[in-house]
């Protein structure tokens, strides 16, 4: 993983799951695209490598979104298959912050720097530093 190759994009050894769509170039048939929830890939070489080109195609599916009562502007949300994301209100300044499939994002209503966020199989986090570090949570859940 990592690296470059010519185009910009990122070397994978392999591609996400759930794939929605593949499309072969007409002019080149070893190039080969896939559109999947992951985002988009695409392989010069018949599918034998594959290359992360969808941060050009900022796009996600979000379960959930939250939003700060202190600083508005501060959104996050889980998104499928792709973990849970936040902003400080610029379209350039998305972050990742907590992993697995992304679902509830709150932020604490009394402090800004408290955040909320979940992850399947009821996997919950903490954290006081806007989302820099979490901390697992388990107590004081209702059920």
């Amino acid at each position: 993983m990592g690296g470059r190759q010519r185009g910009g994009g990122r070397r994978v050894a392999t591609i996400h799951v759930d794939h929605h769509c593949i499309d072969f170039d007409p002019v080149d048939p070893n190039t080969i695209y896939c559109g999947c929830d992951g985002g988009i890939y695409r392989s010069r070489i018949g599918g034998s490598n594959w290359e992360y080109i969808g941060a050009s195609i900022p796009t996600s599916e979000f379960y959930a979104i939250g939003q700060g009562v202190q600083e508005p502007y501060e959104v996050g949300g889980g998104a499928q298959d792709n973990g849970t994301w936040m902003t400080d209100g610029s379209y350039a300044h998305w972050r990742f912050i907590f992993g697995g499939d992304g679902f509830e994002f709150e932020v604490d209503p009394g402090n800004p720097n408290t955040v909320y966020a979940e992850s399947q199989n009821l996997n919950l986090g903490r954290s006081d530093s806007k989302g820099v570090s979490f901390a697992g949570k388990t107590a004081g859940i209702m059920e």
